[in-house]
This record gives structure tokens, sequence and C-alpha cells, in this order.
């Protein structure tokens, strides 16, 4: 498969996000909050940045989007854009930030030969500072710009 197809397929299964406007379940764990939800997301925007030139893409080249978030009802809840940079072994490092109601998330992935993807979800701002978690994005099967993300994350209060 060409790198932009494996660029296109493995950003929308990476895509990143902690939208909080989900379903939230919290429990008390040793003085912070769990909150677990699934968020759908679709992507709404990219663009591929071939600055190697190259027919297949090669390191360092760039791959740029923006989705949204959704509620099971379909009601956005958010966005998230990121850029993604293809490594070596046809993987992408993702950087992204989710833009929440009263805050932010940071995200980062190492995206890459599965269609679950792991995102470290690394901090916030907002209402969100001091977040942190993990989400899991599985990639749907019939389109390649829809997938189910399930997160994980921590509040320190």
């Amino acid at each position: 498969m060409a790198v932009r197809g494996i660029v296109l397929t493995g950003l929308v299964a990476a895509a990143t996000a902690a939208v909080l406007g989900g379903t939230s379940l919290a429990t008390a764990t040793s003085g912070t909050q769990r909150h677990v939800f699934v968020l759908k997301e679709v992507q709404v925007k990219s663009t591929f940045i071939n600055l190697s030139h190259t027919q297949n893409g090669a390191p360092g080249d760039e791959f740029i989007f923006r989705s949204k978030m959704l509620e099971r009802d379909g009601v956005r809840v958010g966005w998230i854009q990121a850029v993604c940079t293809l490594v070596f072994n046809n993987q992408l490092q993702c950087e992204g930030t989710f833009t929440l109601p009263g805050g932010t998330l940071a995200a980062s992935a190492l995206v890459g030969g599965s269609n679950a993807t792991p995102v470290a979800i690394n901090g916030g701002t907002g209402r969100y500072a001091g977040w942190t978690g993990q989400e899991t994005s599985v990639g749907s099967t019939t389109n390649v710009n829809v997938s189910t993300d399930t997160f994980v994350l921590r509040s320190p209060d």
C-alpha cells in the first residue's frame, strides 16, 4: 500500500481524541477521578505534505488533519487537529490538540500496523488541567474517515 494510503488509514484510526462531552463514568481512585467514555470521530479535512518529493512518501513527510468528535446521538462535542510525521517502518508519530468545552487536551501516538491505536493523553488546559490517561481508537472497517474512540482518563481531583 502506498504511504499516502497507510497515512490516511492509520491516522483515522489514530485520531487521538479526548472530548469530555460524552458519556462519563467517574469513580474515586487514590484522590483522582476516573472517566470512561466513547465518542465517534469523523475526519472532515486533511492534507498530505510530500516534503521528500517521492512517489510513496518517505520519513519527514507530514499528514495534517482535523476531525469532529461526536456523541452517540451525533451531537458535536469538540474537535481534534493533529500533525503526523512519517517515520521509519511505515509508521507515523502524531501530536494533536483537542479543543473541548472549557479547555484543551494534548495527545500523542505512534501509528501503524494495527486497526486499534493506543493514544497517550498527556495533559490539558482550562478545566482539563492535569488530566492524563489513554484513548484507544479503532478505525471503521467500512469508512476510512471514521473511528470509534474509547477514553480512560484521570482527573487530578
